[in-house]
């Protein structure tokens, strides 16, 4: 075999590979290195046990220990194992020398380390004239770099006097040299000698412009330190010599001292403030400390202690104002008259109130607070809490954290100044909890009227009484609000608008507000009822009227363009033929009710974030070679298992209808819930679902007038369910003319409008027999 064979062999071979983290070898230099990884010691412990060499090539990312071939460089260096010590905590340290530049052609991912196929690379020598300054610069920029830098050691100085050739000088400081890894992967993976010369000046005369400005950094700030020092000395001379005059306080500390005294402020408040402010004086102004404790003195001062605003009790004052912000809305009208009866009455202080406003987007529950605030004639203050995780957003942050600040149930007393506020918090049911702790939990003691008493925040650490303030919350849904948070507040519902509602809403408020808004005289323009109603059915389908509000507000602004725009007709009266051009296409389609229905399809009743709605279930039979049920619409957890409660029920009303209990054995029953794409949940369609199966097996359709909802259970009970109004008025909308519900709904029967009870028959039952009889004999 020839010489030149052999070096070729040698130069293109498997070897063991050691990755590194952060890290890059360069060949003619020795190192020492640290082993820690598993795969990485078996192959070190490999490489030296068979002649010592390994392929040494860095990570791409340090942070994993899973290798592959994507995660390495391709360029790295083959180097030999001068030195290997096994150390007593399990790892390994080894010298390694670097041999020469190589590429990884090949990652071998053996059981126990990491292997791979070397291929060496050909280096250019292509260094000219001009290499030699470069080089002489490059040895005289890293000699500075070395007297400066107080971690490196002088024998650098020998070692590189030492070496003669050009490419050990360059690999020698690439080595030695600070700057990134990835800047000195690069100069490695550089085969031209005279550029990777070119990169390494840089990145030493980087190193050493960086290390001279950290130097002049430190010496700054060292001179500060003993400027620091001195004015110390000084300000302690100065109050020694002001407590020697009489005069230990000056005009700041004057002022601040004025404040406690005036901020009428507990007991346990006032020693605190008077603590933190004999510490103030004992501090000098530059310390940090002492902005820290001013700040803290001036919360405690700004907060209002004692102060109060006088409560409007005028009772038909304040049913005038309720009527001129809200139509309708009975109920809450009503509780807020109440408690203003209340207050008039006991003409003394009482515990605040706590009522929970909980309805679908768009009713009015957020404008509701802000008139409830004008009625009482209180100061009103929001606080939204959708999205809050933390509970330091309501208890606040201890002082010893940098920036800390009191919670925003604090923040709002001291913004609305009085310490009887209507303080509303909105959006009580879309907090969430995480590592930073539970709000609602938080809340807990904020809302009960037994505990608020003596709230204590975090920053202020001193009990404060929230006990006078009015809170107000809000939600969309109220059972996504923690029971024990939900038993400290008076739920008050606000179902969703009637058609013949939102109109008057739409005439009496929000068409004037558009008006206004748009620059648009109300005297001068005017919309028809057939208008509103045609937008109300045709163009937003929702339970409040913000969607409603949008369309009228499209309207009025199509209306200012022809105001300016001559060529355009400008309407006075705006009917239903004006929709379609200033609205565009209706984004709904009327409300049908089909004539039939096939056996097996039954008109639920389902509630949604936008009132109610109907929901038809589909329930189909097909032999098969056993029994099955498949449930299909995107169903949850609860409506599966009522699926199966209705399965079960059904199969024992089977016998009464001349039918074998073995009915279903052969049989798959498929029950679908149309609009697949929309998530349902819940128990409610459980009488609707037995409907569906008894129609189906008995081949009987159900009048397509019928609606149903009611939770089933295996014994044919039917238990009552939530969000009957919005069901009612879904009835209503699609022309039910016989709704079944249970019994124990019958409870809040008073609550529903009137209107919304003409024209359907409304039946109560308490088991689904009393169904059964009259839909099926």
């Amino acid at each position: 075999m020839k010489k030149e064979d052999v070096i070729k062999k040698k130069r293109n071979r498997q070897l063991p590979v050691l990755p590194l983290k952060d890290f890059v070898m360069f060949p003619n230099t020795l190192y020492p290195l640290l082993v820690g990884r598993e795969k990485s010691i078996h192959a070190a412990d490999l490489a030296y046990e068979k002649g010592k060499m390994i392929f040494l090539v860095m990570q791409k990312n340090p942070e994993t220990d899973i290798i592959d071939e994507k995660g390495l460089y391709k360029t790295g260096t083959v180097a030999k194992i001068l030195h290997y010590l096994k150390l007593p905590n399990g790892l390994i340290k080894i010298l390694v020398e670097g041999q020469y530049r190589a590429t990884l052609n090949q990652l071998i991912d053996h059981p126990s380390y990491y292997g791979g196929r070397i291929a060496s690379v050909i280096e250019a020598k292509d260094l000219d004239e001009t290499s030699d300054k470069w080089l002489e610069h490059l040895k005289v920029v890293f000699k500075k770099f070395i007297e400066q830098h107080p971690d490196l050691p002088e024998e650098l100085f020998f070692h590189l006097d030492a070496l003669q050739e050009p490419d050990r000088i360059i690999d020698f400081i690439a080595l030695h040299v600070p700057g990134s890894a990835e800047k000195k992967q690069t100069i490695l993976e550089e085969l031209s000698l005279k550029k990777r010369l070119e990169s390494i000046v840089l990145l030493a005369n980087e190193a050493l412009s960086a290390l001279e400005v950290e130097r002049e950094i430190e010496s700054k700030v060292r001179d500060s330190m003993m400027d620091n020092q001195r004015q110390m000395i000084l300000h302690e001379q100065m109050r020694v010599i002001k407590q020697e005059l009489g005069d230990e306080a000056g005009g700041e500390f004057d002022e601040l001292r004025v404040k406690i005294d005036k901020a009428k402020m507990s007991k346990e408040a006032k020693d605190k403030a008077l603590h933190e402010y004999q510490r103030l004086q004992q501090i000098p102004d530059f310390s940090p400390e002492a902005g820290v404790i001013k700040n803290y003195i001036e919360w405690l001062v700004s907060l209002p202690w004692k102060k109060k605003s006088k409560d409007l009790l005028d009772l038909d004052k304040a049913r005038k104002i309720l009527d001129e912000d809200h139509y309708g809305l009975k109920k809450v009208k009503e509780r807020i008259i109440e408690h203003l009866a209340v207050l008039k009455l006991s003409r003394q202080k009482t515990q605040g109130t706590i009522l929970c406003f909980a309805g679908p987007p768009g009713v009015g529950k957020t404008s509701l607070g802000y008139s409830v605030a004008r009625t009482l004639g209180k100061k009103f203050v929001r606080m939204s809490l959708g999205g809050v995780r933390d509970e330091a957003e309501i208890r606040g942050h201890r002082r010893t954290y940098v920036g800390a600040l009191p919670g925003r149930i604090i923040q709002g007393m001291k913004k609305v100044g009085v310490k009887n506020p209507v303080f509303l918090l909105d959006e009580i049911d879309k907090m969430a909890m995480d590592f930073r702790g539970d709000p609602s939990s938080a809340l807990l003691e904020v809302l009960d009227p037994q505990q608020n008493k003596n709230f204590n925040d975090h920053f202020i650490e001193a009990d404060f009484d929230l006990s006078e303030v009015f809170f107000i919350t809000t939600a969309n849904d109220k059972n996504q609000i923690p029971w024990a948070l939900q038993d400290r507040m008076e739920v008050i519902d606000l179902p969703g608008y009637m058609d013949v509602e939102k109109q008057e809403i739409a005439k009496q408020f929000l068409f004037p507000r558009q008006c206004e808004k748009n620059g648009i005289n109300p005297a001068e323009l005017k919309m028809t009822d057939r208008a509103y109603m045609e937008i109300i059915h045709a163009y937003t389908r929702e339970a409040g009227v913000r969607n409603l509000e949008r369309s009228i507000a499209t309207l009025l602004r199509k209306v200012a363009v022809r105001y300016l725009d001559k060529s355009l007709r400008l309407p006075t009266v705006i009917d239903v033929k004006h929709l379609g051009t200033m609205l565009g296409a209706p984004k709904f389609l009327p409300a049908k009710i089909e004539k039939t229905l096939k056996p097996g399809i039954v008109n639920g009743l389902a509630w949604t974030a936008a009132g109610g709605d109907i929901i038809k279930i589909e329930v189909l039979q097909l032999s098969s070679d056993k029994e099955k049920i498949q449930l299909t619409g995107k169903l949850g957890e609860v409506m599966k298992e009522s699926a199966e409660i209705a399965l079960t029920y059904v199969k024992s009303l089977l016998p009464e209808f001349g039918i074998e209990s073995t009915y279903f054995e052969n049989k798959t029953l498929h029950i679908h819930l149309p609009e697949g794409g929309v998530p349902k949940d819940g128990p409610s369609a459980g009488i609707t679902m037995v409907t569906g199966l008894l129609s189906v097996v008995l081949d009987k359709p159900v009048p397509a007038n019928i609606a149903m909802t009611g939770e089933i259970t295996l014994q044919g009970n039917v238990l009552p369910i939530g969000g009957l109004s919005e069901k009612i008025m879904a009835a209503r909308r699609y022309q039910m003319k016989t709704v079944y519900l249970p019994k124990e709904n019958k409870a809040e029967w008073h609550e529903i409008a009137a209107q919304m009870k003409k024209g359907i028959i409304f039946k109560f039952v308490v088991n689904y027999s009393e169904i059964m009889n009259e839909l099926f004999g």
